[in-house]
């Protein structure tokens, strides 16, 4: 069964943040980290969907074909934490997680 995951990242050989939805491509968390690592991106965090308050982006319909990238910016991602919450932005683009 396939969920749908949200997780930020950053690529450093070319100084970019991004943010980027599984989309119902994985069924584990661990399997779009994987992705992400062979890519040689640093993970920032991984969310289930349902953890996440979107703040200005909205889910994308379920495509389990492709992952979806819904922010890209120079720079690594700011993570702010306020008790169990992150705020985790990307430009101007954000959501808060649990």
């Amino acid at each position: 069964m396939s969920k749908y995951f949200r997780a930020t990242g950053y690529y450093p050989k070319e100084d970019i943040g991004f943010i980027i939805d599984s989309n119902g491509k994985f069924s584990e968390r661990w399997q779009l980290g994987s992705m992400l690592a062979c890519a040689d991106c640093e993970v920032i965090a991984i969310s289930d969907y349902d953890k996440v308050q979107e703040v200005n982006i909205t889910k994308a319909n379920t495509n389990t074909d492709c992952c979806i990238i819904r922010a890209v910016a120079k720079g690594k991602p700011s993570k702010t934490q306020n008790g169990a919450s992150k705020k985790l932005q990307v430009g101007d683009k954000a959501y808060i997680t649990q």
